[in-house]
C-alpha cells in the first residue's frame, strides 16, 4: 500500500478496529492456497469491486443521503436513497458507451421501482466515462458522478 494511503486511511474518519486488524493481517493469516486463490488477478479485482461498491455506498449514506435499501437490478447495485434517487455505484477505470451499456440501463429503467423514487438515477463511478457515455446517461435521467474514490478517499 502506498504510503500516501497508509496515511489517509489512518488519519481518516472512516479508520475503525476492523481497518487495523485488515491492514495488520491482509492475507498473512490465509493458508497457502486460499493466499493463491485471492491473489489470482479475478479474484483481486471482484474483491475491488465489491469493496469500491461498499465504499460508494458509505460515502453517499454518509455525504448526500442516507440509504435506505438496497437491491440489485438487472445485475447492478441500486440504492434507495432518502432523498428519492438510486444510486448505482459502479468500480470501472473509463465506462464507454456501447450498446450493451444501453440494454442494460434500459432494463434498468424499465424495471425499478423504489418506494418513494423521484425518478432520478445517480450513477457514481470510481473512475470515469466517455463524452458520449455521459451525454447518453443524462439524456436517461442519469447524473454521473467521477472519481468517487478520490473524493471521498477510499481504502486502496
Amino acid at each position: 500500500m502506498k504510503p500516501r494511503n497508509m496515511s489517509a486511511i489512518i488519519g481518516g474518519k472512516r479508520y475503525r478496529t476492523e481497518t487495523a486488524t485488515l491492514l495488520a493481517s491482509g492475507p498473512f493469516g490465509m493458508d497457502p492456497s486460499a493466499r493463491r486463490a485471492a491473489s489470482s488477478n479475478q479474484s483481486w479485482r471482484y474483491a475491488w469491486a465489491v469493496s469500491s461498491w461498499g465504499q460508494t455506498l458509505q460515502a453517499y449514506n454518509e455525504n448526500i443521503s442516507p440509504i435506505q435499501k438496497i437491491a440489485v437490478v438487472n445485475g447492478l447495485f441500486v440504492a434507495e436513497a432518502r432523498n428519492g434517487a438510486a444510486l448505482i455505484p459502479f468500480a470501472l477505470d473509463h465506462g464507454v458507451w456501447s450498446p450493451r451499456p444501453e440494454q442494460v440501463i434500459g432494463h434498468l429503467k424499465k424495471s425499478y421501482e423504489g418506494q418513494g423514487f423521484s425518478g432520478r438515477y445517480d450513477f457514481w463511478v470510481t473512475g470515469t466515462v466517455s463524452p458520449l457515455a455521459r451525454k447518453q446517461l443524462g439524456h436517461l435521467g442519469f447524473t454521473v458522478t467521477e472519481n468517487v474514490d478520490e473524493t471521498y478517499g477510499f481504502l486502496g
